[in-house]
């Protein structure tokens, strides 16, 4: 959640600074964007179902994070736009897996469970936000998005080795 609670925070900024982009447009990105993750949690139930939440979870990490190392360096602005939305969708995708897999560690502390997800998941964001300002100013957007993709693929990396599909 740090990560993602970084480029929710940043992003704006990013579009409008890096490319010029007027406020309107930045409006349309972020709408799309919204849309993409949606589609992302939508398409989640299916494929997990198929695969497993971690499976899932880790794949939507490790695509995530690549995905977010190469978008830092495209120069054209729609390709950046479309695989902004790319990682979007499954960073979607993303928050629904892992959400169905911490629900499946410990079945018998379901409740207990969601209340730590969501209190980890709200300290996360706001962590990846102040790490991320940070490295903004030490280090600009470059370093920035390139701190979030490691993290995003270290999550995927934990993901694999720690947690159990389906207790």
């Amino acid at each position: 959640m740090a990560t993602w609670g970084g480029i929710l925070t940043y992003t704006s900024s990013f579009w409008r600074q890096v490319f010029g982009t007027s406020i309107g447009t930045v409006v349309l990105i972020q709408v799309g964007s919204g849309l993409a993750y949606i589609a992302g949690n939508l398409f989640t139930g299916k494929f997990a179902n198929k695969y497993g939440s971690k499976k899932l979870s880790v794949v939507a990490l490790l695509v995530g994070g690549i995905a977010l190392a190469l978008w830092i360096y495209l120069k054209v602005f729609w390709m950046a736009v479309v695989i902004g939305w790319v990682i979007i969708i499954f960073g979607g995708i993303r928050a629904t897996a892992i959400n169905s897999l911490t629900l499946e560690q410990i079945p018998s502390a379901r409740g207990t469970l969601m209340s730590l997800n969501g209190a980890a998941q709200s300290l996360g964001t706001a962590i990846g936000a102040a790490v991320g300002g940070y490295f903004l100013i030490s280090h600009g957007y470059t370093g920035l998005f390139l701190a979030y993709s490691v993290l995003f693929i270290l999550g995927g990396l934990v993901i694999s080795l720690l947690a159990d599909e389906g207790a």
